[in-house]
């Protein structure tokens, strides 16, 4: 599932300049969070990673941006991403795999997950051929078999207490 599912988080939550849909909807449409993202193929090997999800917002925000973030994730469960989503995401994938390539940095850490995760030497070309040929039935069903919006852990790093409450500070309104 890893092209399909390099393609579903662009759409949801990695797409370039804040157009995957949380960065969308959470930060630029409701200006509840800095920032947006997360992912599922980071930490793959011969199984998906966990998919994780950061939001960045003010304590005061954090049930709505939560709340907001959660229905779409469970939008994309449902409906899955749309015809043109997934064509842009295919686009983006396959022109800008190589890009790491630039730096020698860049071009040691591809030759060095070739051998990590035993990638055969064509793996550029037969990732950008995957990439290309996912479907939006694709991308439904990985969101489906690996996205969950109701068995999830939550982590909150900021001012709150051991139930998620914020914490004001003495003479700030409640």
């Amino acid at each position: 599932d890893y092209a399909t599912l390099s393609v579903l988080q662009y759409i949801l939550c990695t797409g370039s300049g804040f157009t995957d849909r949380l960065s969308t909807k959470v930060r630029d449409k409701e200006g509840l969070a800095y920032s947006v993202g997360g992912g599922i193929t980071g930490d793959s090997d011969e199984i998906a990673g966990p998919f994780i999800i950061y939001v960045g917002t003010e304590a005061s925000s954090k049930e709505k941006a939560l709340a907001m973030t959660l229905a779409e994730i469970r939008t994309f469960i449902d409906e899955g991403p749309t015809e043109m989503e997934v064509e842009n995401a295919r686009q983006f994938l396959a022109r800008s795999f190589s890009f790491d390539w630039e730096s020698c940095e860049g071009l040691g850490s591809y030759l060095i997950e070739l051998r990590r995760y035993n990638l055969p030497p064509d793996h550029a070309r037969r990732f950008v051929e995957a990439v290309r040929s996912v479907t939006r039935e694709d991308v439904l069903k990985a969101a489906r078999k690996h996205l969950d919006a109701k068995n999830y852990s939550l982590v909150i790093v900021g001012p709150v207490d051991k139930e998620g409450n914020v914490i004001h500070s003495e003479g700030e309104e409640k």
